[in-house]
C-alpha cells in the first residue's frame, strides 16, 4: 500500500497546476425515514463557518432572460486512487479524469420563486472501465407564497444515483457501480403565525436498481431492491427569541417493494415512524448548537413479523474562536436501510470534526475526520470506517474556482474479521468555470 501511496504523491506533483473540496468518503444517507430537518430559525445572520460566508466579489454574474437568471457552470477534476474497486486484497491504482457540467435557473421574482437545476457527473477510470461512473439529476422546485402567513414549496426531480462504495450499502466484491434511478416528488405547506411555525411535507421516492458487476465478471440483478416510499412529516417550531428556537416534528413512512420475498429483512415492505424534538440556541459571534433526540420504530412485513426500534439523535455545535476560524462538531444516531439484496436494517452512531479556515479572503482551506459505526439488525454483524479529509478552495475570480483535496479512508466491514479491512487515498485537483 506505501507503494500505491508513493505513485499518487508522484503522478499529482505533476497535476498540481490543477487545484475541488470535496469529500469522497461521506457515509451513506439513504434511509427511509426522513432525515432529520434541521430547523432554519427565524432570523438572520445566523452563524455560519467562514467559507460560507457570502463573498458577492466572487459571485458568478450568470445571464438574464426574462425573469430568470442562468448560472451554468463546468468542473474538470483529475484524480488518483489507490484502491478502485475498495478490494482488502491487491488494491488497484488508477487515475480518473471527472467531467461535471451544471445549469442552474433561478426565478428574481420579488414574491414568488421558481428553481431549475440540471447537472451530470462523469467520471473515468483510466484503465479500468469497469469502474467508470454517470450520475446525473434534472430538478424543479419553488415557493408560492399564498399569503403573508402560508407558502407552498412543491418538488420534483429525476436522478441517477451511485451508492456511497464507503459505505455498508455496496460489499467489496463490486466492480462496477451500483446505482438507480430516483423518482421524487414532494410538496411542503407552511404556516407562519407570530413567533410560531407549522409544516407539512408529503414526499414519494420510487427506486429502480440496476444491475451491477462483480469482480469475477458476473452480473447481479437488483431489481429485488426495487421499491416506493411514501412518507409524511410534520414539524412545529417557536421562536422565544430571535436566538433561541424550539421544535418538534413527527414523521411516518410507508415502502412497497417490488420483491416478493417473505424471508428477507432487506427485500421486505415496511411501515414506521419517528418522533423527535430539540433546540436550537444561537451565540451571535461566537457559534450555534443543534440538539435533538427521538425514537424511531420501524415494522417489516415478513414471516415471522419483525420491528425494529431505537433511540435517535442528533446535534451540532459550530463555534468560531475568531472571525477567520470555524470548528465544527457532528454527532448522530439514526436507522438506515442497506441498499443490497443481502443487507438488513442498521443503526447508524456517526461523528465528525471539521476544521474550516480563511487564509485570504477568497482561499480558504478544510479538515476534517469522521467515524462511523453500524450495528446491523437480524445478524451480529458490527462494521465501522474511520476517514479523513483536506482540501484547500481558491476564488480565483468570479468565473474561476481552483480546488486541491485528498482523502483517506478506512472501513472494516466486520469488526470481527480484520481480514476484510479496506482503505483507499485519494488525491484530486480541479477548476471550475462559471459564467
Amino acid at each position: 500500500m506505501r507503494k500505491h501511496h508513493l505513485q499518487i504523491a508522484c503522478v499529482m506533483i505533476a497535476a498540481s497546476c490543477l487545484l475541488s473540496a470535496r469529500s469522497t468518503f461521506a457515509q451513506s444517507s439513504d434511509t427511509v425515514l426522513l432525515e432529520p430537518l434541521v430547523p432554519p430559525g427565524f432570523e438572520n445572520g445566523q452563524e455560519t463557518s467562514v467559507a460560507l460566508e457570502p463573498r458577492p466579489e466572487y459571485d458568478a454574474l450568470g445571464l438574464m432572460v426574462g425573469g430568470f437568471k442562468i448560472l451554468p457552470s463546468v468542473e474538470t477534476r483529475l484524480e488518483v486512487t489507490s484502491n478502485t474497486y475498495l478490494s482488502p486484497v491487491n488494491p488497484v491504482l488508477a487515475p480518473v479524469i471527472e467531467f461535471n457540467p451544471q445549469i442552474d435557473v433561478r426565478s428574481q421574482w420579488s414574491r414568488h420563486f421558481l428553481h431549475f437545476l440540471g447537472r451530470s457527473n462523469s467520471s473515468r477510470y483510466i484503465g479500468e472501465a469497469r469502474r467508470n461512473e454517470d450520475t446525473w439529476r434534472l430538478q424543479a422546485d419553488g415557493a408560492l407564497n399564498v399569503t403573508r402567513e402560508v407558502s407552498i414549496k412543491p418538488l420534483i426531480s429525476i436522478a441517477q444515483v451511485a451508492l456511497d462504495r464507503f459505505s455498508g450499502d455496496v460489499t467489496g466484491d463490486i466492480a462496477g457501480v451500483s446505482n438507480y434511478r430516483q423518482n421524487a416528488a414532494a410538496l411542503e405547506g407552511t404556516y407562519t403565525a407570530g413567533r410560531g411555525r407549522a409544516t407539512l411535507i408529503g414526499e414519494y421516492y420510487g427506486l429502480n436498481f440496476s444491475s451491477v458487476q462483480l469482480t469475477d465478471g458476473s452480473t447481479v440483478d437488483q431489481s429485488a431492491l426495487n421499491r416506493k416510499v411514501y412518507s409524511l412529516t410534520m414539524r412545529f417550531e417557536y421562536a422565544a427569541s430571535p436566538d433561541f428556537l424550539l421544535y418538534a416534528q413527527g414523521s411516518a413512512a410507508k415502502i412497497d417493494s417490488a420483491s416478493t420475498s417473505v424471508g428477507q429483512l432487506a427485500l421486505a415492505d415496511s411501515t414506521g415512524g419517528r418522533v423527535q424534538a430539540g433546540t436550537r440556541v444561537n451565540l451571535p459571534g461566537f457559534g450555534s448548537a443543534l440538539f435533538a433526540v427521538g425514537y424511531t420504530r420501524r415494522k417489516y412485513d415478513i414471516l415471522p413479523e419483525r420491528t425494529v426500534s431505537g433511540i435517535s439523535a442528533e446535534a451540532r455545535v459550530l463555534v468560531n474562536p475568531s472571525a477567520l476560524t470555524t470548528i465544527t462538531f457532528d454527532l448522530g444516531r439514526r436507522l438506515s436501510d442497506t441498499q443490497s439484496i443481502s443487507g438488513n436494517p442498521f443503526m447508524q452512531s456517526r461523528a465528525r470534526l471539521a476544521v474550516d479556515h480563511s487564509l485570504l479572503y477568497n482561499l480558504f482551506i478544510n479538515a476534517s475526520v469522521s467515524l462511523s459505526k453500524e450495528d446491523y439488525k437480524g445478524n451480529r454483524q458490527r462494521s465501522g470506517s474511520t476517514s479523513f479529509f483536506v482540501g484547500a478552495k481558491y476564488l480565483a475570480t468570479r468565473r474561476y474556482q481552483l480546488n486541491l483535496d485528498m482523502a483517506y479512508g478506512k472501513r472494516r466491514p466486520d469488526r470481527g474479521d480484520s481480514s476484510r479491512d479496506l482503505s483507499e487515498l485519494r488525491v484530486g485537483a480541479g477548476v471550475t468555470f462559471k459564467l
